[in-house]
């Protein structure tokens, strides 16, 4: 049975920085679950709220991804993963909760294998960037989490980078990327520009 705790108070909520929360060590983090807004009850998609969202550790950053993406990786695992909200769009109350999952819970083999084991000096770290011109930004959430059971061990990184390739197989590589749990935006120009988002495993 996982626990839940309010997320420490981020150090700073502010419109036009990455604002950073950092994570008691000594749990298994299995996902943490942001809640964000604004005055003018902005969404996420929209991507005039919030923008990356990066994961560090002591070692150095394991995650970054803009919140659109995450969104959208998220939902490719099934409708009980997508975005959920709160209230009427484009007033005040209304909340976004983005999901940062480390656990695997849509693989019913592996459910809790990817869940990250925090032992003291891991430094879990969590930055949100606020968009710029954002109005009284409200950024806090939760981490759901279970005992430590070892080391920090394998961790599953995620990296979004641009890719240039020669234009030959564009729907393809969609499909490959939602199957290994991804996202790939194309655009033209010069030959096509591939914008991948794609999970990898490292130790």
């Amino acid at each position: 049975m996982l626990l839940r705790k309010q997320l420490p108070a981020f150090q700073t909520v502010t419109a036009g920085k990455k604002n950073s929360c950092y994570i008691p060590d000594g749990v298994k983090v299995h996902k943490i679950v942001l809640e964000v807004g604004d005055a003018n009850g902005l969404d996420v998609p929209s991507g005039n709220l919030i923008g990356d969202i990066d994961v560090w550790t002591a070692s150095g950053i394991q995650r970054n991804s803009s919140a659109q993406k995450l969104v959208q990786v998220n939902s490719i695992r099934g409708a009980q993963y997508a975005l959920a909200t709160s209230g009427t769009p484009g007033q005040a109350a209304f909340r976004s909760y983005p999901t940062i999952h480390f656990a695997t819970p849509w693989d019913s083999k592996n459910r809790d294998g990817l869940a990250w084991n925090c032992p003291p000096g891991t430094g879990l770290r969590i930055d949100v960037q606020i968009v710029a011109g954002v109005t009284t930004p409200v950024l806090q959430g939760w981490y759901y989490y279970s005992p430590t059971d070892g080391p920090l061990a394998l961790i599953e990184k995620w990296f979004s980078s641009p890719l240039q390739i020669s234009g030959v197989g564009l729907e393809s590589m969609h499909q490959r990327a939602a199957e290994l749990g991804g996202s790939c935006e194309v655009t033209g120009g010069p030959g096509t520009t591939v914008r991948a988002t794609l999970p990898t495993g490292a130790s």
